[in-house]
């Protein structure tokens, strides 16, 4: 039995163009819902790769020294998305916001791409049919896809990987393997995803593929110790990793039960109807049929304990089911004549545009909830204090879900906590004991003595703290106000001389 679908000669690249096109088209609508990027990482990732170009022609960040209070201090922070910041380098020129914006939208719709070309690959017929199906088949997904993060371009990458392991093609794996270890290594998920298209390539061949499983083992390897933060790339990458499941909030936490049916509804219906039929014909599947199909299971398990699974999971449920149900489609499309092939394809093309259609404002709803409408929403405020403080200066961030808004337009200053706040934790237990008591409980007490165990001069507010506990910071007897704006307030300690 062949081990995957032979490619298709010709010239594919006109339709490879087109879905580019349409996925393109697809991420922009959704994309500019918002003035602001698709969430704060984005920015994060633009300002990592702005830096990765000032330090040209060596293609690495300088060091870390913004977050010396928590555990991603100078000493043990890696650049745990380097080959991701190399690959935004073109949109560094940009400013930070377009930046995050077009980089998001080009990368994901090359990773569509990627599927469709996987689709078209495997010879699956209606293959743009099932590509739109599969582009616009959740709103989440799109939603995800729009945020400036490495799933943009992981994804790609981890369907090309599964489907090298399909093929056997070992040195494609190993060169996919190396650059999922640069762009963004999640071990946990591309060992497991690994693992699935190995086992589902050792049942469709029925001989075990013990040379690709070796060639990504040794890619994966060799991206990790080819690294510019080698070796703090390896514990960092622990850190991260451990934080990672023990959080069940934000997009760590679960997918609810209901959002299955709703979001995934159009995609889970195919596949289950593909598994079903799979269980009656299993003999009849070929190597990358139960590749994509186990890694779908995967991908499903990872999604019901981390949304973050959604980022991966709609390709590989509608390749499995594109594999598996298109054949009696053939079948049936076969017996009908020309001219009913004809119209059974305009219908499809019917649906499908209207499929989309109905998507995508419920796409773009998604990422109105999860961003704010103010674009560059901190950037006056981290500029004032560029004016107002020495260089170095620490200034204190109510939120760490702020950092990265202050920091893309203020690298002058270095600040009290960032990304995630245990991180602080970790670190320095005793001033994250004050920071809690200070901005979770609006304890006006504790963040006189935080600013005095820190040696701060200023505290940044924003409205992402709870509006009670605004109330009573803004209001601290030890502090006066030194900048306002609709979406922070910026205090200085009244012991502290003015800049």
């Amino acid at each position: 039995m062949s081990s995957a679908a032979e490619v298709r000669v010709g010239r594919p690249w006109p339709r490879l163009a087109l879905a580019f096109a349409a996925a393109a088209a697809v991420f922009s609508l959704v994309q500019w819902a918002t003035l602001h990027p698709v969430g704060v990482d984005g920015l994060f990732h633009i300002q990592c790769a702005r830096l990765v170009r000032e330090n040209l022609p060596r293609p690495w960040m300088a060091g870390f020294h913004w977050l010396e209070w928590t555990a991603l201090r100078h000493d043990r922070f890696a650049d745990f998305y380097w080959g991701f910041h190399v690959l935004l380098l073109p949109f560094a020129w940009l400013p930070p916001e377009l930046g995050a914006k077009l980089a998001a939208t080009f990368y994901a719709s090359a990773s569509c791409t990627v599927v469709y070309a996987a689709l078209a690959a495997a010879g699956v017929r209606g293959a743009g049919l099932w590509y739109a199906l599969g582009l616009a088949g959740s709103p989440i997904f799109l939603m995800r896809l729009s945020q400036n993060k490495a799933p943009v371009a992981m994804l790609g990458l981890v369907v090309g990987l599964v489907w090298a392991l399909a093929a056997r093609r070992r040195g494609a794996v190993a060169l996919l393997a190396l650059a999922c270890a640069w762009v963004y290594p999640v071990l946990p998920l591309l060992a497991s995803v690994a693992a699935a298209a190995c086992a589902g390539t050792w049942i469709g061949d029925r001989r075990p593929p013990w040379r690709e499983a070796l060639a990504w083992a040794g890619g994966t390897v060799v991206g990790l110790v080819v690294h510019p933060d080698m070796p703090r790339n390896l514990s960092f990458l622990a850190l991260n990793l451990s934080e990672a499941l023990a959080l069940r909030a934000g997009e760590f936490r679960p997918l609810p039960p209901s959002a299955f049916a709703a979001d995934l509804g159009p995609l889970l219906a195919p596949f289950l109807a593909a598994v079903v039929l799979a269980a009656r014909r299993w003999r009849g599947l070929d190597s990358s049929a139960w590749s994509f199909g186990l890694a779908a299971l995967v991908l499903l398990a990872v999604t019901a304990r981390h949304m973050r699974g959604i980022d991966f999971l709609p390709p590989f449920l509608v390749f499995f089911a594109a594999k598996v149900l298109a054949g009696p489609f053939s079948r049936t499309l076969s017996r009908l004549g020309p001219a009913g092939q004809r119209a059974l394809v305009l219908v499809g093309l019917f649906l499908a545009a209207g499929f989309v259609a109905y998507q995508i404002p419920r796409a773009r709803e998604v990422v109105r909830r999860n961003s704010t409408g103010v674009p560059a929403r901190l950037a006056a405020a981290a500029r004032w204090l560029r004016e107002h403080t020495e260089p170095g200066e620490l200034v204190i961030n109510a939120t760490a879900g702020d950092f990265e808004q202050l920091w893309v337009y203020n690298t002058h200053n270095t600040y009290l906590a960032g990304f995630n706040i245990n991180f602080l934790d970790r670190q320095s237990p005793e001033v994250y004991r004050l920071y809690e008591r200070a901005f979770r409980f609006g304890h006006p007490a504790a963040l006189e003595r935080l600013v005095e165990r820190t040696g701060a001069r200023y505290v940044v507010l924003t409205d992402r703290l709870h509006p009670e506990a605004f109330r009573r910071l803004a209001q601290a007897p030890g502090f006066e106000t030194a900048y306002r704006d609709r979406s922070c307030l910026v205090l200085r300690a009244t012991g502290a001389a003015p800049a």
